[in-house]
């Protein structure tokens, strides 16, 4: 239950001025999207910047912000935003509508985790968005960001996939860096998210420094990982992210889920889930969302691959349960994790490469922990693989199909594929 709920009252003449000046950031037309979405992640990541000074500042005064802001379940018409205050006991969010008039948002506090959930919105729509942390103060922390409502079916859109990633090294932040580059619509990430225990005291900056620009504009939907699950079973993770509450009966809520975005289904599993579990509440599940999923793209992602090339072996449990499941509600493409690189099946059926009509499964685990070495590289059905540097998978689904790039951490194109859906399967073409 909420410990305290903020009502705003007014917007103050100060706020406004401050707001309103801040705004002459955005003003500019850029010539192009791409490069205008670059130019806006660059701009909140020097808002960022700033506000770790803040940060550190600020919490010697008893003021300042913790973590955040994250985005998280942006649909077509609505969207929450997260972040985490010790000091403060309210803060206020600004909304920027399309015309340009501004909308105070509720903001809901939950002990040290504030949410504005945020409704009434356009698809396709870029949004403009203030923070002020301490609407009492005349010099009230801020931060300024925007994100982009989920597109209509049919429409093109873009996301990031990752897993392994939460080192806080160097290679973490190196990779990530690059990722600010690639401006997407949301973020999937394959587990192992804060290593080596996945402790709630590690996400600051193992997680939320390493990809703060990226959190502030993009949605982000993960799953677990081993390692996420090693303190209380995963009850950090639980604790931080808002996910969707549409999980398999008899499985505790945000461990699986699924997700429509434009014109296509996610659906998210943690595999750390006990075999009869999966057996008998997860796969059915899976089957169900993949069936009646009205999307042309259904993808999977979940953190222990079934079929790997690197020192780990595949998952038994994955192949024997959730595979046929996978296959059999018509899944197009799993994302996973757990080995530390890159590596591309060919299309898999009944343990068989099959062209036409299988799954493809994309190991994207090189998010920045470790590289695994090379074990198994020159199995059959292997299409891919790259064990040599950190890397992150980008997707853009467009009207003709679905283009897949792999990026290293020196913004270097590993690999690029793309992959079209006829009425036999699908039709895998690498490209140069």
């Amino acid at each position: 239950m909420p410990m305290g709920v903020y009502s705003p009252l007014h917007v103050s003449v100060t706020s406004m001025a401050r707001i309103m000046s801040m705004n002459i950031i955005r003003c500019a037309e850029y010539r192009s999207i791409a490069r205008g979405r670059y130019i806006q992640v660059m701009i909140v990541a020097i808002f960022l910047a700033a506000s770790s000074l803040l940060i550190s500042c600020g919490n010697e005064q008893g003021h300042g912000y913790d973590a955040g802001p994250m985005l998280q379940s942006i649909t077509t018409n609505s969207a929450s935003v997260l972040w985490w205050n010790n000091r403060e006991e309210s803060s206020v969010f600004y909304l920027q509508e399309p015309g340009g008039q501004l909308r105070r948002i509720l903001v809901q506090h939950y002990g040290t985790r504030f949410e504005a959930i945020i409704d009434n919105l356009q698809p396709s729509m870029e949004y403009n968005y203030w923070i002020e942390y301490d609407p009492e103060r005349s010099e009230s922390p801020q931060f300024q960001g925007y994100f982009r409502t989920a597109p209509q079916p049919g429409s093109p859109f873009s996301f990031l996939v990752f897993g392994d990633s939460g080192s806080g090294a160097s290679s973490q932040y190196r990779l990530a860096e690059v990722m600010n580059h690639y401006p997407a619509d949301l973020i999937l990430h394959t587990g192992d998210l804060v290593y080596e225990r996945g402790k709630f005291e590690d996400y600051p900056k193992k997680f939320f420094q390493p990809y703060g620009s990226l959190l502030a504009s993009m949605s982000f939907y993960p799953v677990l990982g081993n390692h996420d699950v090693r303190t209380d079973n995963g009850k950090p993770f639980l604790d931080t992210f808002k996910l969707p509450f549409n999980g398999p009966p008899g499985v505790q809520a945000e461990r699986c889920y699924w997700f429509d975005y434009g014109d296509a289904r996610f659906v998210g599993i943690d595999s750390n889930i006990d075999e009869q579990a999966l057996a008998n509440a997860v796969a059915p599940w899976v089957r169900m969302v993949l069936n009646t999923s009205p999307a042309t793209w259904n993808f999977v992602f979940f953190h222990h691959p079934p079929w790997p090339g690197g020192s780990r072996q595949g998952n038994a449990k994955i192949r024997e349960v959730l595979v046929p499941a996978i296959e059999a509600g018509g899944a197009d493409i799993v994302f996973c994790g757990h080995n530390h690189l890159y590596e591309r099946t060919h299309p898999m059926l009944a343990g068989e490469v099959s062209p036409t009509d299988g799954v493809l499964y994309i190991t994207s685990g090189a998010g920045g922990k470790s590289l695994h070495e090379e074990k198994h590289a020159n199995e059959p059905f292997l299409a891919a693989f790259n064990n040599s540097t950190f890397s992150f998978t980008l997707v853009n689904i467009t009207e003709s199909g679905l283009e897949l790039t792999q990026i290293s951490e020196e913004d270097v194109i590993l690999e690029r594929i793309v992959v079209r859906k006829n009425l036999e399967g699908l039709e895998v073409v690498e490209s140069d």
